[in-house]
């Protein structure tokens, strides 16, 4: 049981589920973060799909293609800490933040073949599939 403040805050944050989904944003622990992005750079490269940057160790960063979705290989991909942070910014739009439209839709499609067993795949997918749109128009 957390005795701390911060023992507290960790637990809540821990239990913490998607209100659009009811899902735990559970991003795993070191060993699950580790083992993931390392299949995510296999997947993708040591760049950030969206500038190009090379990346490496801590710099790395797993961005969520569906924000309000889980930490899963199918719905990450590695970002710099420059484009993930103007990402996540409110108002940002994928064809904003991405400098190379052919690179993060090459990327987008690499996720495509990701074999998921989330039950939130669809949406992952759905997700994708919409940014790829976005891209194109």
């Amino acid at each position: 049981m957390p005795s701390t403040p911060t023992q507290k805050a960790a637990a809540e944050r821990a239990g913490a589920k998607c209100s659009a989904h009811g899902h735990k944003h559970d991003r795993g622990n070191a060993r699950d973060r580790a083992a993931r992005k390392a299949k995510m750079i296999a997947l993708h490269g040591n760049a950030c799909v969206y500038c190009a940057a090379p990346i490496y160790g801590d710099d790395v960063e797993q961005d969520r293609v569906l924000g309000s979705c889980l930490y899963t290989l199918a719905n990450v991909l590695p970002a710099c800490k420059r484009c993930n942070n103007a990402r996540n910014q409110n108002g940002a739009t994928l064809r904003s933040v991405a400098q190379d439209h052919a690179r993060y839709a090459a990327a987008l499609r690499i996720l495509l073949t990701v074999k998921c067993r989330s039950a939130f795949y669809p949406e992952i997918r759905e997700a994708i599939e919409t940014a790829l749109l976005e891209l194109e128009s």
